[in-house]
């Protein structure tokens, strides 16, 4: 499944477009906050060793929930979770550290397979994240990882398959984990948040997010939705990218690791919060902007 439409941008040659996988990624975290990310992870040891007789195996994993501690939201939500511990703590607020064994033996035999989106997946992979380092080189470790976790999707979920602009999410979950971590996380977040269902049925969820953030926009910032109006300027024109990426394709990676720390902590509702926050920053210069200024301003 292919998405040129919403990802066209892609391929232009606009020098002034900025290229995905941009920024650094704090690494610093107060001796405080460290604590408390201490005691949050010793707590979910605590309920992880009461509950696993009662994990699902891997190939139903997607249906349960995970049980949070107590005082992850106000910790997520505050101060992040840190740079050192997301990868295990994004594992974990998914459910899929507690199925290490068989996302491992799954994902190992998936990669054996044909894709039929062999084709399209190789054409997206040199287009991500081409700032990092860990992804500029053709047939490098960072692009070849990409490529497994993508095909390895595609065959797992043959209804869905490959959807172009996934390739963003899939590097994000890379540079906090290993290649088979990142795949059992990208099946969680898909199943579990809802991001699979905006790319099936003519992507009708997809188009339903958009009308909900038009009215959002109309209740909270009503000026700029009239401009917005008048300059003909619909929503799928710029904030499709923003939902089916979960804001991981062009945008500094501090800002998107942040994104996927509260993604993962409450769904959709974080994406439209962000989407909402973003407008509103630059809301006097979309308001100077006519049709064309508008698109540039986006791109």
């Amino acid at each position: 499944m292919t998405l040129f439409s919403y990802f066209a941008d892609e391929d232009s040659d606009d020098s002034e477009l900025m290229l995905s996988g941009f920024g650094e990624v704090s690494k610093d975290c107060s001796g405080s906050e460290l604590e408390m990310w201490s005691q949050v992870l010793s707590e979910w040891d605590r309920q992880a060793a009461t509950t696993s007789s009662t994990l699902s195996t891997y190939s139903s994993y997607s249906l349960e929930p995970p049980l949070l501690p107590k005082n992850l939201p106000n910790l997520v939500r505050s101060v992040g979770v840190p740079e050192a511990l997301r990868g295990e703590v994004w594992q974990r607020m998914t459910g899929a550290s507690g199925q290490q064994e068989e996302i491992v033996e799954t994902y190992r035999i998936l990669i054996t397979k044909e894709s039929p989106d062999d084709k399209v997946i190789l054409r997206d992979i040199h287009r991500t994240f081409p700032a990092h380092d860990f992804f500029k080189e053709s047939g490098g470790v960072g692009q070849e990882s990409l490529y497994r976790i993508a095909k390895a999707y595609s065959v797992y979920d043959s209804e869905i398959g490959y959807c172009q602009g996934q390739s963003f999410l899939i590097a994000a979950l890379l540079l906090q984990m290993p290649e088979e971590q990142a795949f059992g996380v990208l099946v969680k977040i898909m199943h579990n948040h809802g991001l699979r269902d905006m790319f099936r049925e003519n992507f009708e969820q997809l188009q339903l997010r958009l009308y909900q953030l038009d009215r959002l926009i109309e209740a909270t910032m009503p000026d700029l939705w009239n401009h917005f109006s008048e300059c003909g300027i619909e929503a799928h024109m710029y904030a499709s990218q923003w939902f089916l990426t979960v804001f991981t394709a062009k945008f500094p990676l501090f800002l998107v690791m942040r994104v996927l720390d509260l993604f993962l902590l409450e769904g959709f509702q974080a994406v439209f919060q962000v989407a909402l926050a973003i407008l509103k920053v630059s809301k006097r210069e979309l308001l100077e902007q006519d049709f064309e200024g508008l698109m540039k301003y986006y791109r």
